[in-house]
């Protein structure tokens, strides 16, 4: 099966422009094919104090991967980048990247279903998704896929 998946990235240390290009070279090579970027966005950390700016960008990637299987891979893209830590108990830190599942959908010939989830390890849509104007504004940018229906998982 194929699936659309939108993507968020940020970086907000180290040299967070080449974050981004390195994080999408590994999305290409690990999970599957980049359709659109959205424009970069600067932005204000949000949920925790930090002098470091954000870059935050979303990207439209066709993939073979299920939704958990993605969320595998971009973890591992983060830990290969130099991500130590993950976000526990609502607890944000500097990151040099950050990769979320924003929305995903199943693709059957003309037909997309976006796929819901909520389970211990995955929440898609992402709860956040409408909440955050560095999602908000780049998703927006790119977002095509029409959601024809819904397919839980």
């Amino acid at each position: 099966m194929t699936y659309l998946a939108y993507l968020g990235l940020g970086s907000n240390i180290g040299e967070r422009e080449l974050n981004m290009l390195l994080a999408i070279r590994e999305l290409k090579n690990n999970v599957g094919t980049i359709l659109q970027q959205s424009e970069l966005y600067y932005t204000m950390p949000v949920d925790f104090d930090s002098e470091n700016y954000f870059v935050n960008q979303v990207v439209a990637i066709a993939t073979q991967l299920n939704p958990h299987q993605l969320l595998t891979t971009t973890q591992r893209i983060e830990l290969l980048m130099g991500r130590d830590t993950k976000t526990i108990n609502g607890i944000h830190r500097d990151r040099i990247i950050d990769i979320d599942l924003l929305k995903m959908f199943s693709l059957c010939g003309h037909n997309s279903c976006q796929i819901t989830i909520s389970d211990e390890h995955l929440t898609l849509p992402h709860p956040k998704i409408g909440l955050r104007p560095f999602v908000t504004l780049p998703l927006l940018q790119i977002a095509t896929a029409p959601c024809h229906s819904e397919e839980k998982m």
